[in-house]
């Protein structure tokens, strides 16, 4: 039996995100699995930068924590993004905190596991000394069934007709875009609005909803559970994710699965993981955004893109993510055990 210390410090760092259900997921199916001794860590957020006591054969951190101790411990480290390293998070100290965290964290890792394809080739782009020094994984995200209620439903009817859009909205998010194109399609005028989850909207984000002439128009519901969003998902005229750089972008396959059409920049890791699924538009495009939207009213192509969706959802699996991150531990852990003492 494998012994493996999941160090779970991203559960005190946030409590929603693609990080946070990956590694709930991921984890809680590998600790079920009869070859591996599974622990959890569970540090504060004070321990951030502090390496993890840990004498498993195999260690892998949710935030880029590494161990301290015996040499026959095989650390693991996955890679989500390079948003710090490439400039699309706003500079500061903790921004340059965060870049020393990975960097140690990946060179100090006997294995790597990227989320894409695209968050590999920038990985060796900002890194390329990485690619010799340990094996570099690409293992895609899963998807859970998102099931919704009866009372879910009803309150996601209660908004009529909407475009969905789902997460951050700061910087490379580019909700800025899905304003400007959600004004420019004029699905507004047809009493289309535009409903975002996450947070509140801010004093800037009003002003600048005010000054496009939609007021009334772009609405917030605050963070939502799992039911609500599936419902909102499959009530949706589509999901508008004009962001142009993820990891993974977990809320592309979340609409897809329940039926809703993705609307999407044509850039970073979104062609590779909607294919031919979504409405690709040209970054940073509000005209491009506005055809998106304004195609999905004619006849058929909606419902091409709902099908094709939930075929390319299918795709993904939690189950066969942790599979083969089972796979790399044991890989790991036959490697850790002939390393010098």
């Amino acid at each position: 039996m494998i012994s493996v210390d999941f160090d779970d410090l991203i559960f005190s760092i946030q409590s929603f995100g693609g990080a946070s259900t990956y590694w709930r997921e991921m984890t809680s199916r590998v600790a079920r699995d009869p070859r591996f001794n599974a622990r959890h860590l569970t540090p504060s957020r004070r321990w951030r930068g502090i390496p993890a006591a840990s004498r498993a054969q195999v260690f892998h951190s949710s935030h880029f924590r590494v161990p301290f101790g015996s040499r026959k411990t095989g650390i693991v480290s996955t890679v989500h993004d390079l948003n710090y390293e490439l400039g699309y998070v706003k500079p500061s100290f903790g921004a340059q905190v965060n870049i020393l965290e990975r960097r140690i964290s990946y060179f100090t890792a006997d294995a790597l596991i990227c989320i894409s394809e695209s968050t590999k080739r920038e990985l060796l782009d900002v890194y390329p000394q990485l690619q010799a020094r340990c094996p570099i994984h690409v293992v895609y995200h899963g998807m859970s069934e998102l099931k919704s209620s009866p009372e879910a439903r009803k309150t996601a009817a209660a908004h009529g007709r909407f475009v969905l859009y789902v997460g951050g909205r700061s910087g490379y998010k580019r909700f800025d875009d899905a304003l400007a194109g959600f004004h420019a399609s004029d699905l507004w005028k047809q009493g289309y609005t535009l409903l975002c989850t996450g947070q509140r909207l801010t004093i800037q984000e009003q002003a600048t909803i005010e000054s496009l002439g939609l007021s009334g128009a772009v609405k917030s519901v605050g963070n939502v559970d799992s039911p609500l969003l599936s419902a909102l998902y499959a009530s949706a005229h589509c999901l508008l994710y004009p962001s142009v750089h993820e990891g993974f972008g977990l809320p592309l396959i979340e609409a897809m699965q329940c039926g809703c059409p993705v609307v999407c920049a044509d850039i970073s890791c979104m062609p590779e993981i909607v294919e031919d699924a979504a409405l690709l538009v040209r970054p940073q495009s509000p005209p491009d955004i506005a055809r998106a939207l304004k195609s999905l009213l004619m006849p058929g192509v909606r419902e091409m893109h709902v099908e094709r969706g939930i075929a390319r959802a299918a795709q993904f699996s939690w189950d066969r993510c942790a599979a083969a991150h089972a796979d790399i531990y044991q890989q790991v852990s036959l490697a850790s055990k002939s390393a010098p003492a």
